[in-house]
Order: structure tokens, then C-alpha cells, then sequence
């Protein structure tokens, strides 16, 4: 829908109540104007109006009324098709408009600002394994007795080493966010002091309602819709990082690092989903390309968001420093005003860094690999991420049954998802194994353990400052220099005893959860509250990790 010829094509959003499709929520609003005008009218007499929209370029689903995404098991058939209808099916397709799966809002409806995630008994209704589209997460019906490949559940790194070396793992599948990054010391783009926090729309080549619509929500300055029509609020808030990629300003963690070994060394690794779009995973030159996705996109590439073409980095990152302003005032040599940089092949002033800007579409290579990748995965690691971005959380469910789950982060994450804490639930843990604390540390634990410790050892030079400190005192350890103590490095027995006790910490945690649960209940009947006792409802943030850094949101995702 193009009512006035500046709607960017692909910015579509077909409504979940009548069919309807609209176009452009960023720049003139026309699913807003639809939900407004259905609102007025209040034909359904509940005040919401035709307020759940789904979006046809990332198959995200948004409720205006809460102004939040959406997830439920309910929402999966109608998503589903709208993946048929995207990427091909050789089924029967249907026509989008009254999905006869889809409650309506009342049913669905969030918190203002979270995600709304309701588990019902049975789950979500599993999809073919045909290998078109995404399958989506196993149903109970999929499910009889397991027999775990990895044994009992790791009790430390050790454990989790030794079934990465074993026979019966075969395929590891990783997904990363901002925590990977994050000692790089890459600038956070959401954080307090981040790049959101304090923009400035005023220093921006911008006219009064853009610089107006970047005051209400920063966010639009990187989206696709606006920069078809102005480029240069992006790329001049972009500048730096464009720049300081190029010049390696920021270098590969640990976590990189292993990685990389796990391709060279074991030929296990299938995928690398990466959130980020740093372009770090370039450093590694063992890692192949191939075997990296990047979900929202790359830093270290150039693209024309008008055709796709590719455009070559150097000439760029050339014509960024050139023709480009420098809003921080740091670079002398930069130009005072900025030029649109024009495509070489369409000529339209829309090169970009191969980022996946709001409100554009995912790489389809993205959705062509993981039917091919998910289904022989046995382990999934998770490294450094909130797991509230759709479509790359959904890895996490998406995996075999009785594949091992390792999650690396300083934080508890994916309960929403159907990750398991301890015992919680009324039944421990069978493949969900948690390494908490400091991302790099773990992983240098890890790599300890593989007997890979040697092959780190000529990369100190090319690892961020506090990455090389600790590797640099864990080969002093090893070496015999017991006078220093290898970071928060321990003996294997001390190691064992504090996993064992964080273990510990979170069962009991999780018992108290269920107790607070359950009063809660109780509560709620003596107030004549009818809630289900078979429902669990549970409500995340909807955003990123506090510590964001190049996690790039596309609006459907975290």
C-alpha cells in the first residue's frame, strides 16, 4: 500500500482481526491509522479496536493496544502459513484474513512494554520437518522416552568438554548476543550514556519533524523505512563504528576465539548465529564465512538498501569518511556537511553497512539454514544474550528434545522459553546446563579443559586488554608461577564446589518461586480470582540486554 508514494515496499503489516494491510508504521503510520480509526469505532465493544497486526517482512506480531510483541501458542499456526506464503510451500495455502487459530486480543494481550508469553498445556502445535520455512518447537506428541546423548547432565566445563570431544556429539549449533562482545569494550547502543540515550537530534542532517520523531523513539534514525528517504541521520550516527570496524578498533573475545577452535579443531561446529553485527567473527580467519549466520546483519560489509547490491567495504568506509560528518567532533578531516553516498549499480543514495535496519527483513539465508541446521543439533550453546529477540530465541526450542542446552551468561535467562533452572516445576533439570559469571572466563575454562590453551597462546596480542590479562596469568598458572593467581581461576576441586553450591542456589531459588507461586494462588481464590492453575504466565522486558553492544534490534526481534 503506497497511498502516497512514500511508503518503501516490503514495510507491510496485514491485521489480524479483518485482513486488512497497511504499510509503514515508522514513517506515516498507516497501521496506526487503521488501528485509531477501528478504535473510534469500537466495533467490537471492547475499547481495543484491530489492534494485533502481523508483519510480512520479519513475521513478527505487534499489538498496538500494549505496544509490545506478541507470542502464544496460538499465534504459531498463523505464523506458520505466513512462512509458507513467504518462502514457498508446496501445500495448500489459504488466504490471510480471519485465522480461525487466533484468539482474539483480549486473550493475548500483554503488559504495556513486555513480551506476553503464555505456555499452555501441550505447548504449541508442532510443524512438518519438510525442511520449508522454520519448524517449529517439538509437540508433545514428538516426545517419548529419551535417551540423552551427553549422559547425565554436566556438573561443570569439564563435563560439558567431554561431551563436546565425544562420538555421540556430532553437530554444535551456537547463538550469540551483546555478551560475547561486550569486553571488547564496543560502545552500547541501549544502555544508560548508550548510543540512544544520548542522541542528539539537532547535530543530525535532519529535517524539524525527523529531528522531532528521533526525540520521541531514537530508534527510528536506523530504520529502513526512513532511510530510503533520508540516509544521513544513519550513516552519521553510524560514522564511528563504521570506521572503528574497519580499523579493528575492537578486537575478538575468548569467546570468539573458542569458537573458531571448535571449527578448526573438532569440525563440529554446524552454525554461528550471531545477533551482533560487529564483524568480530571476521577476525577469526579459521572460522569460514559460511559457517556464520548474522542475523541482524554485519558491520564489516556494505550493501544498497535499494537493490542489494554489494559495495566494496574499503571504498565505503572511503567515501563514509569523506562525504560523511562527524557528529562527535573527534575527526578533524571530516567533512563539515554531509553527501549521500550512491550505489554504483541503481544509483540511488542508499548504501549502507550491511546491517539489518528496523523494520527490514531478516536475510533470508537465515531462515533457509536453520530447518537445515536445528534438526541433528546435538548441543546448542548460548553465549551472551537476553533471548528475547525473535526469531533467532526461538533456537532454543527449536532444537531436538535430547539435545544438551549450555547456556554462558552473567544472568538467568529463558524461562519464558521453556529453560529450566535447577529443579524447577516439580522436576530437575535434564539438559539445560548453566555456566554463570564472566563470559570470557568461562570460555577460557572451557578451552582449559579441551587442551586448547596452547593454541591461544600466539593470540595475546590480538585479544581486547582484559581478555589477554587473563589469558596471559592462566599460562603464568599453568607454567608453574603459582604466586599468581590465574584470574578467578581455581583448582578443579574449588571449581566443582562453587558450580556445585550455584547448582544448589538455584533449587532452592526455584523451590521458594514455587512456594511464592503457589501463596499467590492461594490468595487469589480466597479473592475469588479464577486463574488456571495449568497457565503460567510469564512477562520479560521487551528489549535487549542492558548491555547491548551492536545487538541490532529488528523490530520483531529483541
Amino acid at each position: 500500500m503506497q497511498e502516497d508514494g512514500l511508503c518503501p515496499p516490503g514495510e507491510n503489516w496485514v491485521c489480524l482481526h479483518c485482513g486488512a494491510v497497511r504499510c509503514s508504521r515508522y514513517v506515516n503510520s498507516h497501521s496506526m491509522v487503521h488501528y485509531d480509526e477501528t478504535k473510534a469505532r469500537d466495533e467490537d465493544g471492547d475499547g481495543a479496536g484491530h489492534c494485533i497486526v502481523a508483519s510480512l517482512g520479519d513475521l513478527s506480531v505487534w499489538c498496538h493496544e500494549c505496544n509490545a510483541y506478541l507470542r502464544h501458542p496460538r499465534l504459531d499456526p498463523l505464523i506458520e502459513k505466513l512462512e509458507q506464503l513467504k518462502f514457498g510451500d508446496e501445500g495448500e495455502t489459504t488466504e490471510i484474513g480471519h485465522p480461525e487459530d487466533v484468539s482474539g486480543p483480549a486473550d493475548i494481550h500483554g503488559e504495556n512494554e513486555v513480551v506476553s508469553e503464555v505456555e499452555e498445556e501441550g505447548g504449541s502445535e508442532s510443524s512438518s520437518d519438510d525442511g520449508r520455512g522454520i519448524p517449529f518447537a517439538y509437540g508433545e506428541e514428538d516426545i517419548g522416552p529419551l535417551d540423552y546423548p551427553f549422559g547425565s547432565l554436566p556438573e561443570n566445563m569439564k563435563g560439558v568438554a567431554d561431551f563436546i570431544m565425544s562420538d555421540n556429539c556430532k553437530s554444535i549449533v551456537i547463538l550469540a548476543g551483546a555478551g560475547m562482545s561486550v569486553v571488547s569494550g564496543i560502545p552500547d547502543f541501549r544502555s544508560a550514556g548508550g548510543l540512544y540515550d544520548t542522541l542528539r537530534p539537532s547535530l543530525l542532517t535532519a529535517s524539524a519533524l525527523e529531528r522531532e520523531l528521533f526525540a520521541a523513539d531514537p530508534t527510528a534514525a536506523l530504520s529502513q523505512p526512513l532511510f530510503v528517504q533520508n540516509p544521513l541521520p544513519c550513516l552519521e550516527l553510524m560514522r564511528p563504528f563504521m570506521l572503528g570496524t574497519r580499523a579493528e578498533q575492537w578486537k575478538a573475545t575468548l569467546a570468539h576465539r573458542f569458537v573458531e577452535l571448535l571449527h578448526a579443531k573438532t569440525g563440529k561446529l554446524t552454525r554461528l548465529y550471531t545477533q551482533n553485527i560487529d564483524g568480530l567473527e571476521g577476525q577469526c580467519h579459521q572460522l569460514p564465512r559460511e559457517k556464520v549466520i548474522a542475523v541482524h546483519g554485519s558491520m564489516d560489509q556494505a550493501d544498497c538498501a535499494m537493490c542489494g547490491s554489494s559495495t566494496d567495504y574499503g571504498e565505503f568506509c572511503d567515501a563514509v569518511q569523506h562525504q560523511i560528518k562527524d557528529i562527535t567532533n573527534e575527526d578533524p578531516t571530516a567533512p563539515s556537511e554531509s553527501t549521500p553516498i550512491a550505489c554504483h549499480v541503481c544509483g540511488y543514495n542508499t548504501v549502507k553497512p550491511s546491517i539489518v535496519l528496523f523494520r527490514s527483513n531478516l536475510p533470508e539465508e537465515f531462515f533457509r539454514r536453520v530447518p537445515e541446521d536445528i534438526p541433528e543439533c546435538d548441543c546448542l550453546i548460548v553465549i551472551g544474550t537476553s533471548l528475547t529477540v525473535a526469531p533467532a530465541n526461538t533456537l532454543v526450542f527449536r532444537v531436538p528434545p535430547d539435545a544438551l542446552r549450555v547456556f554462558v551468561n552473567r544472568d538467568r535467562v529463558g524461562r519464558q522459553l521453556g529453560v529450566m533452572y535447577g529443579e524447577e516445576y516439580g522436576s530437575p533439570s535434564t539438559r539445560d546446563y548453566f555456566a554463570l559469571g564472566e563470559i570470557d572466563q568461562q570460555f577460557l575454562d572451557l578451552m582449559c579443559e579441551l587442551g586448547w590453551l596452547d593454541d591461544l597462546e600466539h593470540l595475546i596480542g590480538d585479544l581486547p586488554e582484559a581478555s589477554a590479562n587473563m589469558l596471559r596469568e592462566r599460562l603464568e598458572f599453568r607454567n608453574g608461577d603459582s604466586t599468581k593467581k590465574a584470574g578467578t581461576t581455581t583448582t578443579e576441586e574449588e571449581d566443582n564446589t562453587v558450580v556445585q553450591q550455584e547448582q544448589k542456589d538455584i533449587v532452592e531459588e526455584s523451590k521458594a518461586e514455587r512456594v511464592e507461586t503457589q501463596n499467590g494462588m492461594v490468595a487469589e481464590k480466597e479473592n475469588d480470582i479464577d486463574t488456571p492453575a495449568d497457565t503460567r504466565i510469564a512477562n520479560t522486558t521487551n528489549g535487549q540486554d542492558t548491555t547491548l553492544t551492536f545487538e541490532n534490534k529488528n523490530e520483531g526481534a529483541d
